[in-house]
């Protein structure tokens, strides 16, 4: 907005190609001689709303388009074990049990959509971790988690991948770690949705599944630190 805008409208828009123009036109009229500006705010329409709106705004320098592109595709991609063509080549049964546990809990207090929360294996869109960027816990390694509980993103994909052994080093997984782990989620409480219990994939009282039949969904043979 400029100095000499007098009235600031904001138009939030979601398909409505068809009357958004007229209703810029509309504003326009009843406004008269006001210094104005109409800000359309559009959630990535499909039906081309934004395009109208761009249109437009090339012959009337009041109209101008801010476009939200998380709503109209996937904010987040992960690969987790717990979905079927997913987990485990080897999985001691100690960290299978951790993990098991560490999920379980996960869900109950901040009744995610996860199906594999200590996943370490994950793409996002720019804009989700500029959202939440400045609330992140350094201190915390299940970063995954953190991000689509404070973020809430409009839509996850996930896509199965097996776990592989690491082949050198040692795991970082100690009794703080585990502690620090528990400590974020008690703190992320006030971040959850509502309560509404849901198994699951691959989480039923055997735990998960370790995927050893390759010629089924080609689940991405991938190492990360994932718990």
């Amino acid at each position: 907005m400029t100095t000499s805008t007098e009235v600031s409208v904001v138009i939030p828009t979601y398909n409505e190609r068809e009357k958004i123009l007229s209703l810029v036109d509309q504003i326009g009229h009843a406004l008269g001689d006001t210094a104005l500006e109409i800000v359309v705010v559009d959630d990535d329409s499909p039906d081309g709303t934004a395009g109208a709106v761009e249109q437009r705004a090339q012959t009337d320098p009041r109209v101008r388009l801010i476009r939200r592109r998380l709503r109209g595709g996937v904010a987040i991609a992960v690969g987790p074990r717990r979905v079927p063509g997913g987990g485990a080549e080897k999985w001691p049964w100690f960290r299978r049990q951790y993990s098991d546990v560490a999920t379980r809990v996960a869900r109950l207090w901040l009744n995610t959509l996860l199906s594999d929360p200590m996943s370490g294996y994950f793409m996002l869109q720019r804009e989700l971790y500029e959202s939440v960027c400045g609330e992140l816990n350094p201190k915390v390694y299940k970063i995954l988690l953190e991000i689509v509980t404070r973020g809430r993103p409009a839509s996850i994909k996930e896509l199965p991948f097996i776990f592989k052994d690491r082949k050198q080093g040692e795991s970082k997984l100690t009794l703080r770690i585990s502690l620090q782990y528990f400590q974020m989620l008690w703190q992320l409480r006030s971040y959850s949705v509502p309560f509404e219990w849901r198994e699951p994939p691959g989480l039923a009282p055997a735990a998960v599944p370790i995927a050893q039949n390759k010629s089924s969904a080609s689940p991405a043979e991938l190492s990360t630190r994932t718990l």
